[in-house]
């Protein structure tokens, strides 16, 4: 027997909300009537009336990663993880591993809800001043910082100076989008520049009554 759910997503124009609704199918056999990719399917056997909700609620379902050449698909998987798999993984390495189960690796995590194994749950790789990567844990940031000679400074946690800025995203610190700075008029505090030109003005007044 098989329980399907397939989520279906309308607009309420008047509002402009979007609603997503799921649908269920229930049957016998092994195979579903739907073809569309963003289906999950549940399978029994040899049990007695056995595709309840009750069911399909127990079933693990994980992330998983195509590897192309050029990127690499993320996607949900349409059948459960194994009875013996009770956690997904998202592991970091040379390239991107998503998948069942659970994993000891130095940049590997584990967690235990559907569709649970996203990037903001998993270790990413950070660029640093040399051709190495290093590896920032779930909850820290890369870096980009504007050093004194308009050079970049790259790497993995939180900024050294003010002159910087962190991203949360797998090597997301290229230092492209990094501005330039110079000072504000008190002398102390960095602004951002779309350029490395700064300036300083010194203007001499004299006030006084005739």
């Amino acid at each position: 027997m098989v329980q399907v759910t397939k989520p279906k997503q309308s607009l309420n124009k008047s509002e402009n909300l979007i609603i997503k609704l799921y649908l269920v199918e229930r049957g016998c056999g092994d195979k579903t009537s739907w073809t569309e990719k963003n289906v999950q399917v549940a399978k029994c056997q040899n049990k007695h009336l056995c595709n309840t909700k009750e069911f399909f609620e127990n079933k693990l379902f994980c992330l998983t990663v195509n590897i192309g050449k050029i990127t690499n698909e993320i996607s949900k998987m349409s059948e459960p993880c194994g009875e013996d798999h009770k956690a997904c993984y998202h592991q970091r390495s040379e390239v991107l591993y998503l998948g069942c189960g659970k994993c000891n690796d130095k940049y590997c995590t584990n967690c235990k809800t559907n569709f649970c194994n996203v990037e903001e749950k998993g270790y990413k790789k950070c660029y640093t001043n040399t051709k190495n990567m290093c590896y920032a844990k779930p909850d820290e940031t890369c870096f980009m910082e504007r050093t004194k000679n308009n050079k970049v400074n790259k790497g993995c946690g939180n900024c050294p100076t003010k002159t910087c800025i962190t991203c949360n995203k797998h090597e997301c610190n290229d230092g492209k989008n990094l501005p330039y700075y110079c000072l504000d008029y008190d002398g102390k505090s960095p602004i951002e520049c779309k350029k490395s030109d700064c300036y300083i003005d010194k203007c001499r007044l004299i006030l006084g009554l005739e």
